[in-house]
């Protein structure tokens, strides 16, 4: 059967999407970023052109990479990777700052509030990739953590 170009490049793109996101679900490496997104596309997410600060921003939580205790820790910059603004001795990662932190409880109920307007379980995949609760928590971040992000996107 003879195909037309256009169709063969999209078949080109089915097939090499389909072996990503298999090499991506057989990856161990990554844990917090595959929580976040569970498949691969060829779309950059939140890129609306709006602010490239907001976009870096949400994407450093995305892919877990913030000045956070734990990451603070792994680069020997603090002594504990613990939570200092909750009592529940927790690790401070991503996930503990948007959906556990006792000290965020402001943050979490904005948050709990937009996903039971939109009908979405309260999880870290459904808070980091819509665009309104991304809109939340970045006016969080820029109001109350401004320390969790390099000096460059202050």
């Amino acid at each position: 059967a003879h195909m037309e170009m256009c169709d063969i490049r999209a078949w080109v793109k089915r097939e090499s999407v389909k072996k990503w996101q298999a090499s991506w679900s057989a990856d161990v490496s990554s844990r917090h970023y595959k929580e976040v997104t569970p498949s691969v596309s060829t779309r950059a997410p939140f890129t609306d052109g709006s602010s490239r600060i907001r976009e870096v921003t949400i994407g450093r939580l995305r892919l877990g990479r913030t000045l956070l205790n734990q990451e603070m820790e792994k680069m020997k910059l603090t002594e504990s990777g613990n939570c200092q603004k909750c009592r529940n001795d927790e690790r401070e990662d991503v996930k503990h700052m948007l959906l556990k932190c006792e000290g965020r409880m402001p943050l979490h109920d904005e948050l709990k509030k937009a996903c039971r307007r939109k009908n979405l379980e309260f999880t870290i995949n459904n808070i980091l990739n819509n665009t309104e609760m991304t809109g939340t928590i970045y006016k969080w971040i820029q109001t109350n953590e401004q320390n969790i992000l390099p000096h460059w996107l202050k």
